[in-house]
């Protein structure tokens, strides 16, 4: 827990990496560390294989936040937002947030400490129970996540259609060669005889 403590905080510090880098490198730097039996039990529920990427997660973080204190520049996208929110209450922050807004800056970090604090007495007595969920059939859970996913992309772009804009743009239905093949044989005449100065615009007529 130290090395991907230590390992997900400095990832975390990198503006851009965010938790995601920092699971994934805790992972196989926690792999190829191991040793004998404990290695060949990654990737078949290793516990060590859970911690490391968690651990590292979670101090990534809080690792995030010192870019965005002392620079300005957010170390993730929950620093993003977070930075948005400060701005829009006129602290910038930055190397000049200490000496300018040391207040803010202090309550910031003592905030840190609280929820730490907090979130220990809260999961403790709550781990046996969260545990329990993956005991839950795939059947009910799948459509759960499914619907928590879509849930999260219509709360980030309060888009009813969000979801199904960023499937046709995946697949590149929005490319404009697409809507070119789409022009039947009549509208290519068209542009021809406007193009010969055959036929006027539409619209022009009437001008």
């Amino acid at each position: 827990m130290a090395r991907s403590s230590l390992l997900g905080f400095v990832v975390g510090v990198l503006p851009g990496a965010g938790a995601t880098i920092a699971a994934f490198m805790s992972y196989a730097v926690e792999r190829n560390v191991a040793t004998g039996k404990r290695r060949e039990e990654f990737g078949k529920g290793s516990r060590w294989g859970v911690t490391a990427p968690e651990t590292a997660s979670n101090a990534a973080a809080g690792g995030a936040y010192v870019p965005l204190l002392t620079l300005g520049i957010p170390g993730s996208g929950t620093t993003a937002v977070i930075l948005g929110a400060l701005v829009a209450l006129g602290v910038q922050p930055g190397p000049r947030l200490y000496v300018d807004q040391s207040a803010m800056f202090s309550t910031v970090v003592v905030s840190m400490y609280l929820g730490n604090l907090i979130l220990l007495v809260i999961n403790l007595p709550l781990i046996p129970y969260i545990a329990r969920t993956v005991a839950i059939p795939e059947q009910i859970l799948s459509p759960l996540i499914a619907f928590f996913c879509l849930v999260g992309v219509f709360l980030v772009s309060f888009n009813t259609f969000g979801p199904v804009a960023d499937n046709r743009a995946v697949r590149g239905l929005h490319r404009p060669q697409a809507a070119r093949r789409s022009d039947g044989p009549a509208a290519a005449g068209l542009r021809a005889r406007q193009a010969a100065g055959g036929e006027p615009a539409p619209g022009a007529a009437g001008q």
